[in-house]
Parts: C-alpha cells; structure tokens; sequence
C-alpha cells in the first residue's frame, strides 16, 4: 500500500507540473521590457563603462589644471599686494620728494635774492633733485603699471579657476546622465543617453578651449618703456615721451596703458600747456586725431574695461561735440571702478552741453560737493579749475547754453568760497559794495594785478578768478593757481603779482570777481603776443 501510494503521490507530482506547463503551440509569456536580455547588455555595460572611466580621466584632468590656475591666483595675488605696497611707498617718497623740492627752491630763491645771486639751482648738497625726482617718478609709474600686470594675470587665473569649477560641475551632470542609463530599459536609453554623450563632448571641448587660451603676461621691457612714457610727459617732454610709448607698442600691441599714454603725450604734444591748464588750442592735427585713435584702440583692447582708457575716450569724444559718446564711456567708467570727482565733472559738462541743466547741476553737486573744507589742498583747488575751464568750453562750443553756463559758473565759484572760508554764503550781492580793476598786465612771464574795493561788510568773501585765453579763438581756461580768496570789509585795495609760464603766451585775460558767491564784476584786459 505503501508502495503505491509513494507511487501514486510522483504521479501527482509530475500531473501538477504537466498541468503548469504551457501547451504546445501556444504564444510565449510576454517578458517585461523593464528587464532587458543578459546577453546584448553585457556588451553595453562594457561601453558605458569605457565612457564612464575616459570622463573620470577628463574630470581628473580638469580637477588638476582647476588646482593649477587657483594656485597660480594664489601666486600672484601676493606677488600683486606686494607691487602695490612698493608702488604706494615710492608714490609717497614721490610726494615728499616734490613737496621738498618746493620748500628747497622757495629757500634758495630768497637766499639768493639776498645774496644777489643770479638764480636758483637744481642741485643740493651734491644732490641732483630734479634727477632724484625723475628716478622716484619712473619707478612710482613702474611699481604702478607692474601691479596693474600683475593683477591683470591675477584676475584671469582667478577666472580662470571659476570656470574649471563650472565645467567639473557640467562633467558630473554628464557623467550622471551616461551612468544613469545602466538601469534603463534598452527603448528608455536613447533620450538619457544622447544628451549626455553631447554634454560629455561639449564639457571636453570647453575645458580644452579654457587651457588653450593665452594667460596676459607684460614683460618688464614694456613695462619700463611705459613708466620713462610716464614720466617724461609729466616732466613737460611730451615728444619724448611719445617716442617711449611707441617703443613700448611695438614690444607688447595689447598693453592698454602703452596705448592710453601715448594717446595722452599726442595730445599734449599738440596742446603743450594741456597738463597744466586744461588749455586746447588744436583738436583736428593729424597727431589729435592719433590721440583719439589710441583712446578707441585702448578701451578695445581693455574690453570696454579699463577706466583709464574709457575716461579718456569719454574726454576726447566731449571734446569732438559726441556728447551721447562720452557719456557712454563715462558712464561705462562709472560700471567699472569708482566716479571720481574729476569724472563726475566731465559727466556734467557733457550733459551740459548736450542741453540736460538739471542732469548737470547734479553731477556738480556730486563733485563739488565731495571737496573737504578743512584740507585746502591743491586737488581741491584743481577740481574746481576744471569745472570753470570746462565750461568755458562748453559755452564756446554751444553758444545756446550761456545763460546755463553763467549760472552753473556762479553756483560753482560760490560752493568753493564757502568751503574756503568755512561758512555758507548767500549768493546775494552786498548792497552798496563795490569792486574796481586798477591794473591787470602781462609782461613776458610776469602778471600783476590791482583791485580796488568799496562799501564791502564785514568779513565778505571774496573771490577772484584769472582767465586766461591760451590762443585765438581758443575758450578760456582758469589755472588752479590763479584764484585768490580772502574775507574783506570796508574800502581798500588789493594788489600783487605772480609767474606765469605758458608754452602759449595768454592772447586775452579777464578777471572775475565774487562777493559772497555773486559775481560784482568781470574785466577783460590784453594778454602777450600770441605764441600758439
């Protein structure tokens, strides 16, 4: 019994298992497509895997040269702190060295006035100053265009590094997409997989696009021939220092500061009392013209990024009536660094000129407004030169916009007065006071001038403007150093006289004189022969 039934129980056994089995002729089960074949997988795996592993060799290339750049930043961010710090020491011992030079010529002249000596020498103590004051100057300029350099490789390095960040970023994504397929049914590949090869090959080629670009490197020889450009224009060669910027242009074409002081030693070849005075007597030569040309060709080569060259292309096409230019290249400036007193300046007269008063009166406000009244320093003073000298230009060169001109002059003079002298003025004229030119002349290099007063208040500021006209049919300038201030009362007179040395001879003189910040007089009077 027992046999069978041990019998009977297999044939059970085998019946179920008959019973389960598909009967022949019958369609197979469908196989899920989550669950791709074996066999053809096999050999797609081994693919992906060859791409994975070729992206981590990439990912460790890129890692490598992302390590690289930021060390070099790291490099040359101290090699950049330091130039700075030698360029500001030698830019003080600059300083110290032409305020010494002052106080040494102010002596020596006295000492030989009373000794009858025929005149003032540049040497002391065996010291050749004038020289000691070149050398300071040249290697002030050099420190200072070297850590310009420097920080120009500086910031492509640190860019540079922030890129490769960026790309390892996009390499990950990638390498994401690529694995991710692994696990994908063969029909579901297709829109991961692509995507992900062209990002691959893209991130390959962008990374090998970053290597391959140029790191900016200035070599010292440029960097000297532009610091003895520097220096002689500042030292009244501008012709020298024209032939020292071409020097540095043909050694290095791209170095922005090559172009923007050869630019600026063009133009004040042509107009030799420009540094000075502000006075422009010549914008249409063929070497004005090369000063404009340098300018548009250093603000290219700056990117549309260099302050320096912007201002001055922002000047030159102020100067060329393209008001809407220069604004857009002062502006750009403005994006780029800092405004500078003597930019909101130029904003001014351009908006100005171009018939904006309101926009005008504001960007003043923001120049003038910025000027200490406890300094009384002579960068003050020249700032507010400028804006008198600027718009007398803007008033030759726009007629239309004189009656402005005239009020924005007097809203100037008063704002300075009342810094000079510590206190808000009225801007009203005292009643009864009264302003008189006795004399006002020129004799070669030497001007004299009388005034005589009357009825004025106690303690009323005065103010007195020299004009000078540089040439025929030239605007007037104002030289920073030919404005007096002082606090007056009563009936008196006031005279005096000072050197004036022009490259040109003043044509035409015209003294303006302010009581309280409103103008109580203007007087013309003959300059020299002209020479310009």
């Amino acid at each position: 019994m027992s046999d069978e039934g041990d019998v009977r129980d297999e044939g059970d056994e085998g019946d179920v298992g008959d019973v389960g089995d598909e009967p022949t002729g019958a369609e197979p089960a469908p196989v899920d497509d989550a669950t791709p074949p074996s066999e053809p997988d096999s050999g797609y795996k081994r693919r992906v895997a060859i791409v994975l592993a070729v992206l981590a060799v990439v990912g460790a290339w890129i890692g490598i040269l992302r390590t690289d750049a930021a060390t070099n930043e790291s490099r040359y961010a101290r090699e950049t702190t330091r130039t700075a710090e030698q360029a500001l020491r030698a830019r003080v011992n600059e300083e110290v060295v032409q305020g010494l030079e002052v106080d040494l010529d102010a002596e020596q002249e006295a000492l030989d006035l009373r000794a009858g000596a025929g005149g003032a020498t540049a040497t002391t103590g065996g010291i050749d100053r004038t020289q000691l004051a070149r050398d300071l100057t040249f290697e002030s300029e050099r420190l200072d265009l070297e850590r310009g350099a420097l920080a120009e490789t500086r910031v492509t390095y640190n860019n540079r590094a922030s890129q490769y960040e960026t790309v390892l970023t996009t390499l990950a994504v990638a390498l994401f997409l690529v694995g991710f397929t692994l696990i994908l049914s063969r029909r579901s590949r297709p829109p991961i997989l692509v995507p992900g090869l062209l990002l691959s090959a893209y991130v390959i080629g962008w990374a090998v696009w970053i290597h391959q670009r140029e790191i900016p490197r200035t070599d010292s020889a440029t960097i000297e021939a532009s610091a003895e450009g520097a220096t002689a224009l500042q030292f009244g060669d501008p012709s020298g220092a024209v032939e020292h910027y071409d020097r540095a242009v043909d050694l290095d074409g791209e170095f922005v500061p090559a172009f923007t002081g050869r630019s600026l030693a063009q133009f004040t070849a042509v107009n030799p009392d420009f540094g000075r005075t502000l006075a422009i007597v010549d914008t249409t030569s063929a070497a004005a013209e090369q000063a404009f040309a340098d300018a548009e060709r250093a603000v290219a080569l700056g990117d549309g990024r260099d302050v320096a060259a912007l201002v001055e292309s922002g000047f030159f096409r102020f100067l060329a009536g393209d008001y809407d230019g220069a604004l857009e290249r002062l502006d750009a400036a403005e994006a780029v660094g800092d405004r500078s007193p003597r930019m909101a300046v130029l904003q001014a007269s351009a908006e100005l000129a171009r018939g904006d008063e309101d926009a005008a009166r504001a960007d003043l406000r923001d120049a003038l407004g910025g000027l200490d009244a406890t300094s009384g320093s002579t960068r003050d003073r020249e700032i507010a030169a400028d804006v008198l000298t600027l718009l007398e230009w803007v008033e030759a060169a726009e007629p239309d916009q004189a009656d402005a001109v005239a009020s924005i002059r007097e809203d100037a003079a008063r704002i300075e007065s009342s810094i000079v002298v510590g206190r808000e003025l009225s801007g009203e004229l005292p009643a009864d006071a009264t302003v008189d030119l006795v004399d006002l002349s020129l004799d070669g290099d030497e001007l004299s001038l009388t005034l005589d007063y009357a009825g004025l208040p106690e303690d009323t500021a005065v103010a007195a403007y020299l004009y000078e006209q540089p040439a025929a049919e030239a605007p007037d300038v104002q030289a920073p150093e030919l404005a007096r201030f002082a606090e007056l009362s009563g009936t008196g007179t006031v005279s005096g006289s000072t050197t004036v040395e022009r490259a040109c001879t003043p044509v035409a003189l015209r003294l303006d004189v302010y009581l309280d910040g409103a103008l109580a007089g203007s007087f013309d009077a003959p300059g020299g022969e002209a020479s310009c």
